[in-house]
């Protein structure tokens, strides 16, 4: 086994590489998951390579682990390294997931159980399936039934139930015959299994559905938004997105709009405006239904640190506008990804021009890489995938 450790541990680097130095990592720092000729590993958010991809697989960082798997096939098992590219727990689980509050459910062989950050099993693998830990209690099923244990494996809550949700807001919505209701931590029904859907409870209020109709409900159960909607989303910053005969708007949480339903499509409020589709182009609202971004644009993502992707024709390169709407990077990406951490994911279609410059250059337009606010490349296209940088 230990044998077996140091070989795989070869595998990984302890540190980014810079010019044959190595960087202390710190934990905090931003990591994004990247794969390179079929195998995962992580960069830095200054584009060096942390851990050299490795893996077949691979999660992303969660309370400072991360799961992996060396190949895909079941008999290969999943283990955990740290931000340094160490193996801090052995690839000897079937099935893994992410930590959360302090644990991770792990399949050691036919069971599930929990693991905590030093791989000591603390929740006996006992169970014929489970999931993360939330608000201290984890869903575990027992036969074909869902109870909750909470972290030091006690079955809190018997399983009773044919289907089980996390708690959020000191509720679980739960299954029990052909409806749906809420349990509390004690796993008491505080709200009647009597709807045909039901999802967490997110601002206060969970969306339930009565009949072909979706409405809310408050932690007691009381119905304060009738069911009157054909779709909706959870509340997000005190608005929900719901769709009212043929178009899409925005209610406040006393069920009254705030913008009416009058658009194609809708997407939630980030950094004060929404992209939503007026005609069959999109364009920016701001929350008092102010079109503060003409609908010009064929495709949009959501702002983030005061950029957004759009694509200006159909099928078209995407590339980026402010918060003015004005074009600040050159549409020529096949991909783009919203700025997170000053960086974003993208995919060229063609060439590429630098900002400030008139040459463009040829780069590989099937590869990945991370481009800054100015629109120039801080990570060259070299990646067969590439995600956000996470802390």
């Amino acid at each position: 086994m230990m044998k077996n450790l140091v070989l795989i541990s070869l595998l990984l680097l302890s540190g980014c590489d810079f010019g044959g130095k190595k960087k202390t990592i710190d934990m905090s720092e931003p990591l994004a998951l990247i794969r390179l000729k079929g195998k995962s590993g992580f960069i830095a958010s200054d584009g060096n390579v942390c851990i050299k991809p490795f893996c077949m697989e691979a999660g992303l960082f969660s309370e400072g682990l991360a799961r992996f798997k060396k190949a895909k096939d079941y008999s290969t098992k999943w283990g955990y390294i740290n931000k340094a590219g160490d193996i801090v727990i052995e690839a000897q689980y079937y099935d893994a997931d992410d930590f959360s509050e302090g644990l991770a459910c792990v399949k050691p062989g036919r069971k599930y159980g929990f693991i905590d950050p030093a791989g000591t099993l603390v929740v006996p693998a006992v169970y014929d399936h489970a999931f993360a830990f939330s608000e201290g209690l984890a869903q575990v099923k027992i036969g074909s039934k869902w109870g909750y244990v909470d972290i030091s494996g006690k079955v809190v809550i018997l399983p009773l139930f044919a289907s089980s949700g996390k708690f959020s807001e000191g509720r679980a919505c739960v299954k029990s015959g052909d409806k749906y209701g809420y349990i509390d931590a004690t796993g008491r029904m505080v709200v009647p299994a009597e709807y045909d859907h039901a999802f967490a409870f997110s601002e206060g209020l969970a969306r339930v559905q009565v009949g072909d109709k979706w409405g809310f409900i408050d932690p007691d159960g009381e119905m304060v938004i009738n069911p009157r909607f054909v779709e909706l989303f959870s509340f997000e910053d005190g608005l929900a997105i719901v769709k009212f005969k043929n178009g899409w708007g925005y209610i406040n949480q006393a069920g009254k709009f705030e913008i009416n339903c009058q658009y194609m499509d809708a997407w939630p409020f980030s950094e004060g405006l929404a992209h939503v589709m007026f005609d069959g182009q999109y364009g920016y609202i701001d929350l008092s239904d102010k079109m503060v971004i003409d609908p010009i644009f064929a495709g949009a993502g959501p702002f983030s640190e005061g950029l957004a992707p759009v694509r200006l024709v159909k099928g078209g390169a995407w590339g980026y506008i402010d918060r003015s709407g004005n074009v600040v990077i050159d549409p020529m990406f096949e991909t783009a990804g919203a700025f997170c951490e000053g960086r974003a994911f993208v995919r060229l279609s063609g060439s590429y021009t630098p900002s400030g410059q008139k040459k463009s250059r040829k780069l590989d337009p099937d590869k990945w890489g991370y481009i800054e606010p100015s629109g120039n490349f801080i990570v060259e296209p070299r990646f067969d995938a590439a995600g956000d940088f996470k802390k």
